[in-house]
């Protein structure tokens, strides 16, 4: 595909027309990428902001320490930016085009470059994706890198024999920053390990038995994530952060909900002396942040390291004793977080939040045309949905139906299958660690499995294709 331009030709000198030819044939197909990273960044500048980001960015910029409930390491990345100019919306321009990228490198395996951008950009602007992807914050941050690290293993597999040397490398830097993104990383970062692991490991295991060719990468993937999460811990250690204790955040929520079951406060006196009925009023499966701030508050985090340690002690005396009413709560709240028993869920953030920092919406009329298209899939007046787009579990089911016919057909077919997988594995860390139950938490589960299935129906579409090519052409 060309891109004749008028009179380009008495504009660029003739030894470099070859090369102009050669980038408008690359990038003419490519375009619907760079028109909704256009989109996303004129709509959204310089970002959503939640209370979350507004915190972040006070650390970044020097107006509080750094601390480890959210995404230190990223954080210091940030702050080493932030005197050369990356504000949020560079940051905001960054986590859309890796995005983009990420997504166009993982349906390049089904699609033609155009095809793919075509389904990238649409991806990208889909309702339940749209509203996340222009908030600022570790949970797109976690989406975007994960994304990314998946479509340059892609990159890397398509070279037939020995994979690409430097796909490989970025999706490993890819994969670290994924990992620091969120606490609750790791079984989604370890599926992209393990995929490596296949990928180097696969022909060189050709013969052996079935249990170490499938034992073999699987353990190796498995070690290498632990180890370099062992490492970024203590390397958050190292570099003096200031802890805030984040596993709080699990014990209150647990605790709350065991002391609604039980109609009598658990919590250690150290934390809360009341009675049940203020735990009653202000947490529920869905949240305990009424429970920790705001006016009604019975009391506020983050608790000291003694406290922290009383709550554990608390936690773990009731889950010993009780083991199945853990696993019926969280089994409960892990319904709810992937919308199969919740009502409606709450699925974009709106804007800005009011902060002294003096950030506000840049392009007002472009971000009110994206906020009016998002208002047309949630109930009036609000911010919530109740619509199938926004079910996490269909997803899910989409992604586990991907990864089985993906994973199957070997190579990058069977990369993308893992991209699918990772969706499932990310759930292990909600069931197991609950805080709350928001859309926001899923958003890495709609996207992979958004992706996945749009992979596995044009490589099935492509088969079908070619098989009937291939009987027509077939003699008599």
């Amino acid at each position: 595909m060309t891109i004749e331009i008028k009179g380009a030709e008495n504009m660029i000198p003739r030894p470099l027309r070859p090369r102009f030819d050669a980038l408008l044939g690359w990038l003419a197909p490519r375009l619907p990428l760079l028109l909704a990273l256009a989109v996303v960044a004129v709509g959204f500048w310089p970002g959503h902001m939640n209370a979350d980001t507004l915190v972040q960015i006070s650390q970044v910029r020097g107006d509080a320490p750094i601390n480890d409930q959210h995404t230190p390491i990223l954080l210091f990345l940030w702050k080493l930016g932030w005197p050369l100019g990356v504000r949020p919306g560079v940051l905001l321009l960054i986590q859309a085009a890796v995005f983009l990228i990420g997504s166009y490198l993982v349906l390049r395996v089904a699609l033609r470059p155009l095809g793919a951008s075509i389904a990238a950009a649409l991806v990208a602007l889909s309702p339940p994706v749209l509203g996340q992807l222009g908030l600022l914050g570790r949970d797109t941050w976690f989406v975007c890198l994960l994304v990314l690290t998946f479509g340059l293993i892609a990159l890397a597999a398509r070279r037939p024999g020995r994979p690409a040397t430097w796909p490989l490398v970025l999706a490993a830097v890819a994969a670290f920053l994924c990992l620091a993104a969120r606490q609750n990383a790791a079984p989604a970062v370890a599926i992209a390990v393990i995929a490596v692991a296949f990928l180097l490991w696969g022909p060189r295991l050709d013969g052996r038995r079935r249990l170490v060719r499938l034992g073999a990468p699987i353990v190796a993937g498995l070690a290498l994530t632990i180890v370099v999460l062992g490492a970024q811990v203590a390397a958050v250690r190292v570099a003096g952060t200031f802890t805030v204790h984040p596993t709080q955040g699990v014990y209150i929520y647990d605790l709350a909900a065991f002391s609604r079951r039980e109609d009598r406060s658990l919590f250690p006196d150290s934390v809360y002396a009341g009675g049940v009925g203020a735990i009653e009023s202000t947490s529920s499966l869905d949240n305990i942040i009424p429970m920790v701030a705001g006016p009604n508050a019975i009391f506020h985090t983050p608790l000291s390291g003694e406290q922290t340690a009383d709550l554990g002690d608390a936690w773990l005396d009731y889950v010993f004793d009780h083991p199945f009413d853990w696993l019926d709560v969280h089994w409960d709240a892990w319904l709810r977080q992937i919308g199969l028993t919740a009502g409606e869920l709450v699925v974009y953030h709106p804007g800005i939040d009011p902060n002294p920092f003096g950030y506000e919406i840049a392009f007002t009329d472009s971000n009110r045309t994206l906020v009016d298209y998002l208002k047309l899939f949630v109930s009036d007046g609000s911010l919530d949905s109740g619509l199938f787009i926004y079910r996490p579990f269909i997803y899910l089911l989409l992604a586990a139906a991907a990864a089985w016919w993906l994973l199957r057909r070997g190579r990058e077919a069977a990369i993308v299958g893992a991209l699918a997988l990772a969706g499932l594995a990310y759930q292990v860390g909600f069931f197991l660690a609950t805080v709350a139950t928001q859309y926001r938490f899923e958003f890495p589960a709609v996207v992979l499995g958004m992706l996945a299935t749009v992979a596995a129906v044009a490589l099935a579409i492509r088969a079908r294709v070619e098989r009937h090519r291939a009987s027509a052409a077939a003699p008599g």
